[in-house]
């Protein structure tokens, strides 16, 4: 009491309040706004301040402290530029409406997917101007029949899928220059402390990268599926722990199992007996060892065909170096090897004949001629028994004896025992007398 009021505040204050407030005091005979105070011990704070001048020409002065009010509007505005920043720093499109669907807010990112600035929308429009028309009459229409119900066009359809949390797919997005582009949208209905909806906020991605990748991804496997379709090999893949998930046409029609029956250890089943453990248990080192496998095996097919092939795979890594699994071919080398079995018993058959030429050149005796013969064949086909028989003419060729044998230990000799077979002498004696001979590849199935 009984002091200045200048007192009250500082230089600029009072600088401010002569400038601008007391012109205004003046001609309205009252003033509200705020100010900044001074304490006795100097330090300030915000004041909601109210001059009134009354009909005795006294000024009444009504102050109020309005620094918490201050400071919250303070951290308020921090944390709304905070996420003006976050919205404007993610290259989401960050979209939200009130409940009749007028445009609220609208991020930087939307801007630059869309093409429309934040003045041309908000206030102004729904977010329908960004969708294809016909694609949302075509959706509407196909929930409406799942749904049984009649659920509306255009933006009360989209409102509507929003709510039911149906609105969360693909969809095409149109710029403000028209042109479109792949979009995923997800959308989050907004409610106030009641729980009544208020608005909605959507998120959208344009996804044109990915659709891309995704149909180069597949154009790729197409291609390779093409590749696997008509390679002349037999491909097969298995994952890290070397077992089969995919064979090829070829491969089946090699082995005579399908893809399923190949998968897991199935393929096993293809591989001829003799050879199946030997090569599964190769297979399996080459697996556990991380190392290439290559080998020459057999398929038997469900029909009895044998194929001869060369399997080789080669192990699979990631981009860490982790490895995923393997991939091989099975080449089908059966003229090879059957030229091959030809070559050797044409080799042996010329050292057959040179040892037999050898010994004969030592001796001009037919008995030392047979048994070397027999002896010859006998060691080059690793058999039990080989013998020379001698037919007697004069019993139509219906009886004879052995004239030369070699045979293993523990076997009885043939020699010296009369033979009555008539069966050559019915149905072979006429064509020997003649020259002719008859060769036999397989006795146990010559019938």
């Amino acid at each position: 009491m009984g002091r200045s009021w200048t007192e009250l505040y500082s230089s600029e204050e009072i600088s401010r309040f002569e400038q601008e407030v007391f012109p205004v005091l003046m001609q309205n005979q009252s003033w509200q706004g705020e100010a900044i105070a001074t304490r006795k011990d100097g330090s300030t704070f915000n004041e909601e301040l109210s001059l009134t001048i009354n009909e005795d020409g006294f000024l009444i002065c009504v102050c109020r402290d309005i620094s918490d009010r201050k400071l919250a509007e303070q951290e308020l505005s921090q944390v709304n530029q905070m996420q003006r920043a976050i919205l404007d720093g993610t290259d989401y499109a960050i979209i939200s409406t009130d409940l009749a669907g007028i445009i609220q807010t609208f991020n930087a990112g939307a801007e630059k997917m869309l093409g429309y600035s934040m003045g041309e929308v908000i206030g102004q429009v729904t977010p329908e101007i960004f969708h294809d028309a016909q694609e949302v009459s075509d959706k509407t229409a196909k929930y409406s029949k799942i749904l049984g119900k009649d659920i509306g066009v255009g933006f009360e359809a989209l409102k509507y899928l929003a709510i039911e949390g149906l609105l969360d797919e693909e969809w095409i997005h149109i710029r403000k220059d028209g042109s479109s582009f792949p979009a995923a949208l997800s959308v989050t209905v907004l409610k106030d402390d009641n729980g009544q909806i208020i608005g909605f906020v959507g998120f959208t991605k344009d996804i044109t990268d990915r659709k891309q990748a995704e149909k180069a991804l597949k154009e790729s496997e197409q291609s390779y599926a093409s590749l696997m379709a008509a390679a002349p090999v037999g491909i097969f893949r298995t994952d890290a722990m070397g077992h089969c998930t995919y064979v090829n046409d070829r491969w089946c029609r090699i082995s005579g199992l399908t893809l399923e029956s190949a998968k897991g250890d199935g393929w096993r089943q293809g591989l001829y007996s003799e050879d199946r453990q030997s090569i599964t248990d190769e297979w399996y080192r080459s697996v556990q060892e991380d190392r290439p496998f290559s080998l020459e095996y057999r398929f038997q097919r469900p029909d009895g065909v044998l194929t001869w092939v060369y399997g080789q795979s080669v192990v699979k890594l990631d981009a860490d170096g982790i490895v995923t699994g393997y991939v091989g071919t099975i080449t089908d080398i059966t003229d090879r090897k059957q030229a091959e079995q030809i070559i050797l018993q044409q080799a042996n058959r010329e050292t057959l004949l040179r040892g037999i030429t050898q010994r004969i050149r030592q001796s001009l005796d037919l008995s030392i001629i047979f048994d070397t013969a027999c002896q010859e064949i006998q060691q080059l086909l690793q058999c039990d028994r080989v013998g020379i028989f001698k037919f007697y003419p004069e019993s139509n060729f219906n009886d004879g004896e052995f004239v030369a044998e070699s045979v293993v230990d523990g076997f009885s000799s043939a020699m010296e025992v009369h033979i009555h077979d008539h069966c050559f002498g019915e149905d072979y004696a006429a064509a020997y007398v003649q020259g002719r001979m008859q060769v036999v590849n397989d006795i146990d199935n010559a019938g």
